[in-house]
């Protein structure tokens, strides 16, 4: 059975420009401080890419060539994700442990149609404590379409409650011609 990467799972979730100070001497110009920017791809809190910049500027403008150009240069997409993928939350963003494992009983394409589960394409996500809740809202990352497979269900989740964002009603906007 394989172990599926979440579909929200860009692999990347965090990236970074960090200013890297140097003193820079020199005999013929002087010796001062100069600095660079380092842009970093990070997944589940390591850096499984990076390049550098001469300034914020430049690196801002070069940030998105950067992210695609790793994504395909790489023959693994950044190295380390699938080691990482594997023992971590496969909730995008978290690098906690998993606790449990579930298996898909259906997969959808983006359109909505269904595929059923067959021998071949078997596969599975893995949660940590907190994630384990997946909510009805969407048709693949759904509790109604896991089966528990190692560890807890949903019922178990420690959905921090300040996570929870509850939804408004904004009111109805009505778009037919008002002659």
């Amino acid at each position: 059975m394989n172990h599926n990467f979440h579909p929200d799972d860009e692999r990347v979730d965090e990236i970074r420009l960090v200013t890297v100070p140097r003193y820079k001497t020199s005999g013929f110009s002087g010796d001062e401080w100069r600095t660079s920017v380092r842009m970093e791809l990070r997944y589940k809190g390591e850096v499984v890419a990076e390049s550098h910049a001469s300034d914020h500027r430049s690196a801002i403008m070069m940030l998105g060539e950067f992210f695609i150009m790793s994504s395909e240069t790489d023959e693994n997409r950044w190295g380390n994700t699938q080691r990482l993928h594997d023992k971590s939350c496969d909730q995008a963003g978290c690098s906690e442990e998993p606790v449990s494992k579930y298996e898909y009983l259906a997969y959808y394409d983006r359109l909505g149609h269904k595929d059923e589960v067959k021998d071949w394409n078997r596969s599975y996500v893995q949660f940590c404590q907190r994630h384990l809740k997946r909510g009805d809202c969407g048709l693949e990352d759904a509790d109604s379409n896991y089966k528990v497979i190692e560890g807890h269900g949903s019922d178990h989740s420690t959905l921090l409650l300040d996570e929870e964002s509850p939804s408004q009603f904004g009111g109805v906007i009505d778009l037919r011609d008002g002659n």
